[in-house]
């Protein structure tokens, strides 16, 4: 079959997959949680998965000359040749993701699941689209306790990759930017002069860099939004998130410095002006990264973004992308997201891989107490789709102030919170709540562990802040994991756990409803552990409500269930598909009634 795709159907495509994602969070994942199969003790999965994407799948199924963005991994590297099949099938090749042996390309829907029976494919996925992960329903202005370096430490020496959609000029960054590459207008520009971005080239690699008179330029400008590159941070995240990692808190003297202050940036902007993305772009500005690793010398990776999971982890190429960089040896802090108000099992990916961290958002009612705190209403619960105990643990995320990206759309649409400090008539800050806020806080922790013994692994730093986390938090360990961040106990920790993923649950085969963890103790190779744990009193717990259902535990997985995935209304409607405006619907951002946190 051969279909010529239309690209100017692709924004459609856009919209129709961002939605589809809402759909499947807000009505889909506690549905698909009741077919979900959990592993076993030895943590092996639920048998191996199809190549193609069961969403893949049923978009052919509705309609197999519909345009899909789709994500294409080879066994091997692509080679001229199979890149030209796929175009003489009519497909429009966007980019080459060297580090993931893949491209991304735009092509009919029944082309993509014949690649079923190509032997050099190693799966087809959605090129998802990509979201920030804040919650704008809270408008009240305050400011939440952050935890303040320590010991001295302020995160000198470690340098910090921000994936999200850049960094605006502001003050308080000034000199803490060493680089900014623009992952999205890269792309847009392969698109419009119909070339392939190959990620794998000396000239992509190369790209983004800022020499030191023109960072520090750069950084004394606050007439804008833009950014050094031209990009900047037109909606107005990133640059919220650097603050939060880095500020030095010049404008505010101090009160609103980020966790690390004396660490470095690296900005990756792979979110557009509305806060919206693809997966095959965070993928290019991971292999981007990790290209780059040593020049910047990053440490540590943080992603204040996801999508609704599509894929099995070990096919999820996000997923996959996210684990190369954590074998690289960069620390990779994903946000859980903000879709807990809909119950369990709305952590998303790549958030949902058990080897990097993963981080809820806590409400601490900008107090100094810690026995008022609470797992933030809107912070995804685990588990996470696949078995993992997610998230790994939860940081202050709720009105958060920090650095504000004048003239974004985040600032323009939401004046209201903007912030000022002392007599200051300009608003230098901006308050925002979600994982998103939380995830810097977990990242720039983790610089100042790096500073302070620079010869920890990821896997190191992953398990301090794990076993140093306070557990005593209202609420299941689905919810917050360890339990809050610690820094200080994880600073003091000196365990060196040479491989850390998330426990896998496992159920008692014997009791309905009793679910236990896998044994940490043998799971990380820890001895200590088998005489603590680190998930309160007991890794066992009787969840008659999360896991009644007896049928749960079929052979049949959520990835092959039809009513899931093949629901006419969700590919076939098109006036679902023709709202143009979802992504920046407060609907899908939160629900802007007051909440309590």
């Amino acid at each position: 079959m051969s279909n010529e795709v239309n690209r100017t159907s692709l924004p459609e495509w856009v919209a129709t997959a961002t939605l589809l994602a809402s759909v499947i969070v807000l009505a889909g994942w506690s549905n698909a949680a009741q077919r979900i199969m959990m592993v076993a003790d030895d943590g092996g999965g639920g048998g191996a998965s199809p190549p193609i994407s069961e969403t893949v799948t049923q978009a052919a199924a509705e309609n197999p000359t519909q345009p899909l963005p789709v994500i294409v991994t080879y066994k091997q590297p692509p080679t001229i040749l199979q890149i030209d099949e796929l175009s003489a099938l009519g497909a429009d090749v966007l980019a080459l993701l060297d580090g993931s042996n893949a491209l991304t390309a735009v092509m009919a829907a029944g082309d993509a699941a014949a690649l079923a029976d190509n032997e050099s494919v190693a799966t087809v996925g959605i090129d998802a689209p990509m979201v920030a992960m804040l919650d704008v329903g809270r408008r009240t202005i305050g400011q939440t306790h952050l935890p303040r370096p320590l010991n001295g430490l302020t995160g000198a020496g470690i340098t910090i990759a921000l994936l999200d959609s850049g960094i605006a000029n502001h003050p308080d960054l000034a000199g803490r930017i060493l680089a900014s590459v623009d992952i999205v207008g890269q792309l847009n520009r392969a698109d419009e002069s119909n070339e392939v971005l190959n990620t794998g080239s000396e000239v992509f690699r190369t790209s983004g860099t800022l020499s030191a008179p023109q960072r520090q330029e750069a950084a004394q400008s606050t007439d804008s939004g833009l950014g050094s590159d031209g990009a900047g941070d037109p909606f107005g995240h990133g640059t919220h998130i650097a603050g939060i990692l880095a500020s030095g808190g010049q404008s505010s003297r101090g009160a609103y410095r980020g966790v690390a202050p004396g660490a470095s940036l690296v900005d990756v902007r792979v979110l557009d002006a509305n806060g919206g993305g693809t997966v095959s772009g965070v993928i290019a500005g991971i292999d981007w990264i990790i290209a780059n690793k040593n020049v910047y010398g990053i440490r540590v990776l943080s992603m204040s973004l996801g999508h609704a999971p599509l894929e099995l982890t070990d096919k999820d190429p996000l997923v996959l992308a996210v684990e190369r960089a954590w074998e690289a040896g960069i620390v990779v802090f994903c946000s859980a997201g903000n879709f807990g108000t809909y119950g369990n099992w709305t952590v998303t990916s790549p958030g949902n891989s058990p080897r990097v961290i993963t981080v809820g958002s806590l409400t601490d009612w900008n107090s100094s107490r810690t026995t008022d705190d609470m797992v933030s209403s809107y912070s995804s619960r685990g588990p996470a789709l696949g078995g993992a105990l997610k998230p790994d643990f939860v940081a202050p995320g709720n009105r958060i102030v920090s650095t504000r990206a004048a003239g974004s759309q985040l600032d323009t649409s939401y004046p209201e919170w903007r912030v000022t400090h002392g007599n200051t008539p300009e608003a230098g800050y901006f308050e925002l709540s979600g994982t998103s806020m939380a995830t810097p806080v977990a990242a720039a922790s983790a610089a100042l562990m790096l500073e302070a013994d620079p010869s920890l692994t990821p896997d190191n730093v992953k398990a301090r802040m794990m076993l140093g986390a306070d557990p005593e938090l209202t609420g299941h360990p689905y919810d917050h994991g360890a339990g809050s961040l610690d820094l200080e106990a994880a600073l003091e920790d000196r365990s060196r756990v040479a491989y850390a993923p998330s426990p896998m649950l496992v159920r008692n085969t014997d009791v309905v409803g009793e679910i236990s963890l896998e044994d940490v103790a043998s799971l990380w190779q820890y001895p200590p552990l088998y005489d603590s744990t680190i998930w309160g009193d007991s890794t066992l717990w009787s969840d008659s409500t999360l896991w009644s259902d007896s049928t749960i535990w079929g052979d049949s997985t959520i990835w092959g269930d039809s009513t899931i995935w093949g629901d006419s209304t969700i590919w076939g409607d098109s006036t679902i598909w023709g709202d143009s405006t979802i992504w920046g619907d407060s609907t899908i951002w939160g629900d802007n009634t007051p909440m309590p946190d």
